[in-house]
C-alpha cells in the first residue's frame, strides 16, 4: 500500500506557505516586482527546469542559485563551494546568447506555458561553448511561483512537507529513473524489516527514463510496485536530471534522498560507485556529511525451489535465476508478450504493457528523406495506400499542399525556417504517433540535426522509422518537371538543396531506398517488409502476403520463374536494411505447395546455366553498376537485377549476410556469418 504526502498535507510547521514557496528554499517575494515586464525572459527546457525547482524547493539545499567559475572550481577540487560549505556536484544554468541582452542584470524563468517562476540576479557569464552561442550564468535565484501544471504533481511535495510526514523514524530511500521489480521490492522488504524503516520511493521524473519512456509513466508503475510494500511506503516524484556518470549521479541522488529525509539509500550495485567507501573515486565529497548511509543492493537471484527472491548464498548452486536484462524485457514488451510473474509483479506489469504496448499497436513515424525528384513523395503515397487497403492501422500522410498550406506557410528556405518547417511536421506527426497511429512524412529534411530533433520528440511517445530515398543527383535532377534544379544551377532560386544547398546523408537511416533501380511496388514492398519484421504490421497468414499484395499472384510465378537465375550483385545495392531490422524484404516462409516447384527450378538451372532467361538478363548483369532508367520506376514490371544488401553487425537476423528482392528467400546470396 502507498501512503500519500501532497502540497496539502498540512502538519503543522510542514504547511507549505500561502504564497505557493516552499518552507526551505528561496523564498518567494510577497508580491511580483514591477520591473518583473522589463526584464527579459526566457523558458529552460525539461531538465533545467527540473533543477529549477529543486532548488526552489529546497531539495538542493543549502545552494539558493547557480554555482559561479569559483564555486564550480571549488566543488571539483574539494567538493565544497568556494566559501566552504559541502557541496558535491555542479548546478548550472545555461541559456542562448540571444536570450540575455549585454546589459541585463536579471532573467525571468518561465514554465512552457510562459508564467513566471523564478527570477536569476545575474551576477556572472561566461560562454558555455567555444562559439559563445550559449552562456553560463550564476547568480542567486528568488521564487516568485511554485509550479502548478505536470502530471502527479499534488505528489511532488518540498522536502520539508516529507520531512514532516515521515518523523524521526528511520527511513530506507530508492531513487530510480526504471520501474521496480520483484528483486528490487524483496530487497526493500527485507531491509526496511532489518533497519525497522520506512520506505521512500523517489521515482527521478526529468530526463530519460528507462523502459517506459514517459516520467508519468514511470510513476504510475512506481505506485503500482509500492503496493507490494507497507502501508507506511511514500512515493515522492522528484524531478533530478541525469547526471554526468555514475559517480555523480550517486552524489545528486544521495542529496535529494537526505533532503527529503531518508537516514538509508538502498542503490543499484553498479551505480554505488563504490557505495561502502564513504568517498568516490572522482569527487573529494564525502558522502557520510549527508547523514545518510548508502547500501548496496548486493547479489540476489530468484530461487525457483522457494519460489522467492533472495541472497545468491542462499541459493542451491545453479538453481539461480537472474534479471531480465532492459532489452530482453523491451523486447518482451514489444511483441506482446507475457511478464513472467516471478520477474515483476502483475500490477507492475499492467503498466508497463500500457506505457510500451506491443509494436503492432503502437504509434510510428516513417519519415522519408531526400533529395527533391527522389521518389519520396510518390513512396509515401503509395505506403499510405497501401496500408488503408489492409486496414488494421490508422494512417495519416503528412505531405504535399495540405502540409505546404497549413504547417509550412510563410516559411522561407533559410536553415531556421527549414528546420522549423520539419519540427512543426515532427510535433504534428509525434501527436499521430502518441495516439497510436502510423504517420508518413516525406519532407527533404536536408539537415541531420533537425532529423535528430524528430526522432527524439516521436521516441518520447512512439516509434521512429527513418527511410533514405538515395535515388543518385543526376537522376532527380533529369525527372524535374518544374525545372527547378535548371533555376538552381541558374542562380535563379537560392538555397536549393543538392545544387547551392547542402543535404546531409543519413548514417542512421533504418533503410535506404534508390528509386532508380527499384520500381515503386519494389519500394514499397521494400518498407512494408521492414514495418513487418519490426513488429508494427501484424503478418498476414499467407507467406507471399507481400509479394501479391504489390504485383498480383499472377507476378509470383513469374517471379518464381526468374529467381533461380539470379546470380550477379549489383555494386551498389538498391535497397539496404541497417539496424535490428536487417531483413529480408519479402517472407522468408515460402508457402508449402511452391516448395517442390522451386526446387526443380534450381535444378534445371544447375544443370542448364545458360537458359533463355539468363540470356535475356545478361546485358543488366553483366553492368554490375547499372541502374533502372527513369521510365521504369512508375511502373510494374519485374526487376531482375534488383538487390538488397543486409549489414551483419548486430542483427537479430545473423543468419543472412545478402539477399535480393527478388529471390526465393530461402536461397542465400552469401555466406552464412559464423
Amino acid at each position: 500500500m502507498e501512503a500519500y504526502v501532497t502540497a496539502a498535507t498540512s502538519r503543522g510547521d510542514a504547511m507549505p506557505p500561502e504564497d505557493g514557496s516552499p518552507i526551505d528554499g528561496p523564498r518567494s517575494p510577497e508580491r511580483l516586482p514591477a520591473e518583473l515586464a522589463t526584464w527579459p525572459a526566457w523558458t529552460p527546457g525539461e531538465e533545467q527546469l527540473g533543477e529549477l525547482e529543486l532548488i526552489t524547493s529546497g531539495a538542493f539545499a543549502p545552494l539558493t542559485g547557480y554555482l559561479t567559475a569559483a564555486d564550480l572550481a571549488a566543488v571539483s577540487a574539494r567538493g565544497e563551494l568556494a566559501d566552504g560549505t559541502p557541496w558535491p556536484f555542479p548546478v548550472t544554468l545555461t541559456v542562448p546568447a540571444t536570450a540575455v541582452p549585454a546589459d541585463a542584470d536579471h532573467l525571468v524563468l518561465q514554465d512552457p506555458e510562459g508564467s513566471p517562476l523564478a527570477v536569476v540576479s545575474i551576477t556572472e557569464r561566461s560562454p558555455a561553448t567555444a562559439d559563445a552561442a550559449t552562456l553560463r550564468l550564476a547568480g542567486q535565484v528568488t521564487a516568485l511561483r511554485a509550479p502548478e501544471h505536470g502530471p502527479f504533481r499534488a505528489l511532488r511535495a518540498a522536502p520539508a512537507t516529507v520531512r514532516a510526514a515521515l518523523g524521526t523514524a528511520p527511513v530506507l530511500a530508492y531513487a530510480t529513473r526504471r520501474p521496480l521489480g520483484q528483486r528490487q521490492i524483496g530487497q526493500l522488504r527485507h531491509l526496511a524489516d532489518q533497519l525497522r524503516a520506512r520506505i521512500l520511493l523517489l521515482p527521478l521524473v526529468a530526463g530519460e527514463v528507462g523502459l517506459v519512456t514517459r516520467p508519468e509513466a514511470l510513476v504510475r508503475a512506481v505506485r503500482a510496485a509500492a503496493g507490494q510494500l507497507p502501508e507506511s511506503t511514500l512515493v515522492v516524484p522528484v524531478p533530478l536530471p541525469p547526471r554526468a556518470g555514475p559517480a555523480e549521479e550517486l552524489r545528486a541522488r544521495a542529496v535529494v534522498a537526505a533532503a527529503y529525509g531518508a537516514t538509508h539509500l538502498l542503490v543499484d550495485s553498479g551505480g554505488a560507485g563504490g557505495a561502502g567507501r564513504s568517498r568516490s573515486d572522482e569527487s573529494a565529497f564525502d558522502l557520510s556529511k549527508l547523514d545518510l548511509a548508502i547500501l548496496a543492493e548486493g547479489e540476489w537471484a530468484y530461487d525457483p525451489t522457494a519460489e522467492v527472491w533472495r541472497p545468491l548464498g542462499l541459493i542451491e548452486p545453479g538453481m539461480e535465476r537472474g534479471e531480465l536484462s532492459d532489452d530482453e524485457l523491451g523486447e518482451l514488451l514489444d511483441a506482446g508478450g507475457e511478464v513472467p510473474a516471478w520477474f515483476m509483479p502483475a500490477t507492475v506489469a499492467k503498466e508497463l504493457r500500457r506505457a510500451r504496448p506491443p509494436r503492432a499497436k503502437r504509434g510510428v513515424v516513417v519519415f522519408f528523406t531526400g533529395l527533391s525528384g527522389s521518389g519520396k513523395s510518390t513512396l509515401a503515397r503509395d505506403l499510405r495506400d497501401a496500408l488503408l487497403e489492409r486496414g488494421d492501422r490508422t494512417v495519416s500522410l503528412l505531405d504535399g499542399d495540405l502540409v505546404r498550406r497549413l504547417l509550412s506557410a510563410g516559411l522561407t528556405f533559410s536553415r531556421a525556417d527549414r528546420d522549423l518547417n520539419i519540427a512543426r511536421i515532427g510535433y504534428v506527426a509525434a501527436e499521430v504517433a502518441r495516439h497510436g497511429g502510423i504517420a508518413i512524412c516525406a519532407p527533404i529534411a536536408p539537415y541531420a540535426a533537425a532529423r535528430a530533433g524528430v526522432r527524439r520528440m516521436v521516441s518520447e511517445v512512439g516509434d521512429f522509422v527513418l527511410v533514405h530515398v538515395s535515388t543518385p543527383l543526376e537522376v532527380c535532377e533529369a525527372r524535374d518537371r518544374k525545372g527547378l534544379y535548371a533555376q538552381a544551377r541558374a542562380g535563379i532560386i537560392g538555397s536549393f538543396t543538392g545544387i547551392s544547398d547542402p543535404y546531409e546523408v543519413p548514417d542512421d537511416a533504418d533503410l535506404a531506398i534508390d528509386t532508380s533501380a527499384v520500381s515503386r511496388h519494389e519500394a514499397v514492398a521494400a518498407v512494408l517488409a521492414h514495418l513487418t519484421r519490426g513488429g508494427w504490421l501484424a503478418r498476414l497468414a499467407d507467406g507471399l502476403f507481400l509479394v501479391r499484395l504489390v504485383l498480383g499472384l499472377g507476378a509470383v510465378f513469374e517471379a518464381l520463374a526468374e529467381l533461380g537465375n539470379l546470380r550477379a550483385r549489383l555494386a551498389e545495392p538498391a535497397v539496404e536494411l541497417f539496424r535490428d531490422d536487417r531483413a529480408l524484404l519479402i517472407q522468408q516462409d515460402v508457402a508449402g505447395e511452391h516448395a517442390d516447384q522451386q526446387a526443380e527450378e534450381e535444378q534445371e538451372d544447375a544443370a542448364s546455366p545458360g537458359g533463355v532467361q539468363q540470356e535475356h538478363r545478361a546485358p543488366e548483369h553483366q553492368d554490375a553498376g547499372g541502374r533502372v532508367g527513369e521510365d521504369a520506376w512508375p511502373g510494374s514490371a519485374l526487376h531482375s537485377t534488383t538487390q538488397c544488401r543486409t549489414l551483419a553487425e548486430g542483427s537479430r537476423s545473423a543468419g543472412l549476410d545478402r539477399r535480393c528482392l527478388r529471390r526465393v528467400p530461402r536461397q542465400l546470396v552469401g555466406p552464412r556469418p559464423r
